[in-house]
């Protein structure tokens, strides 16, 4: 039955929140006091020693680890590792080895190709700068500054009172001289010859192209009009 003021949804939840005892009663203090015996009950159960004895046995340490077993384990693996070891140090002292261990490499510098680069460069310039200096011209004659030197020293002894060695620089003043047009005179006679070869090789050619003709005899006897006579 629906009670009165309240409505349907209100009371299924009150009814799912109430405390259905064990032993029903309408007495309040009754219901209280039998929860509480129940309780104790509950608790004295909880904590009762059982006769038979159902847990499960104890654990122990040293017969589920084995230590003196795993110990065994361990060296073994150790002495594995180290007759692996002693068979790759026999193989390697007995031949040369896979690997190179020498250490006899050479000493390579970092910027070496660049630094060779470099010198080919800076060679390449200098070969140019002295094929140019090789091809300059000079700008001035030793000739003409000899001949200066010449005017001056004699400018100093005209000018000087007591002239030093005015005989001697005149000698050597004179020797060079006629060295000079001695010279001259040799490269002259040089061209006149390479000159006069070349014309009398011009004439024998022109006498060999000329035609074959008659020579003609006069002597004394004959006239000199040598036209036909009417005889």
């Amino acid at each position: 039955m629906e009670t009165p003021g309240r409505p349907e949804t209100v009371r299924l939840m009150m009814q799912n929140r109430e405390y259905k005892p064990l032993f029903f009663s309408r007495n309040k203090y009754l219901q209280e006091k039998w929860k509480k015996a129940y309780d104790v009950h509950r608790r004295q159960v909880k904590s009762v020693k059982p006769t038979i004895c159902i847990k499960p046995p104890k654990k122990f340490v040293h017969l589920t680890l084995s230590l003196k077993n795993k110990q065994h384990q361990v060296n073994a693996k150790i002495q594995k590792e180290n007759d692996r070891l002693k068979e790759k140090i026999s193989q390697i002292m007995a031949t040369t080895g896979r690997v190179d261990s020498r250490n006899d490499y050479e000493k390579k510098s970092i910027r070496q190709e660049k630094r060779q680069r470099e010198l080919i460069s800076i060679s390449k310039e200098n070969q140019m700068i002295q094929f140019r200096l090789s091809q300059c011209k000079p700008h001035y004659r030793a000739r003409n500054w000899r001949e200066d030197w010449l005017n001056t020293l004699k400018l100093r002894d005209s000018i000087g009172h007591y002239p030093r060695g005015s005989a001697k620089q005149q000698k050597e003043q004179e020797n060079w001289i006629a060295d000079s047009k001695g010279n001259e005179k040799r490269k002259e006679t040089n061209n006149k010859e390479d000159t006069g070869g070349k014309i009398g090789e011009e004439s024998a050619t022109q006498f060999a192209s000329k035609p074959n003709v008659p020579e003609v005899s006069i002597s004394a006897d004959t006239p000199e009009n040598c036209g036909p006579s009417d005889n």
